[in-house]
């Protein structure tokens, strides 16, 4: 498996240390779920936005009627 070196800050390495220990965790494995949770929360974010998208081009000539 790969390695990586991440320098954190003093704040940052307690903050890791301290979450780990309240989920009784490795400080790597609360890492990996944390890269992991912002990555899935970014694409929930782009299909939130797709869909929003489509809807409003859907319901555009509805939209332009209710903003008179």
């Amino acid at each position: 498996m790969p390695t990586l070196t991440l320098r954190l800050d003093d704040e940052t390495l307690a903050v890791l240390r301290e979450q780990a220990e309240l989920e009784h965790r490795s400080m790597n494995d609360v890492t990996v779920l944390a890269i992991r949770d912002r990555a899935a929360a970014t694409g929930r974010r782009a299909e939130r936005s797709t869909i929003i998208g489509g809807l409003i081009e859907q319901n555009r000539e509805l939209l332009d009627r209710l903003s008179k």
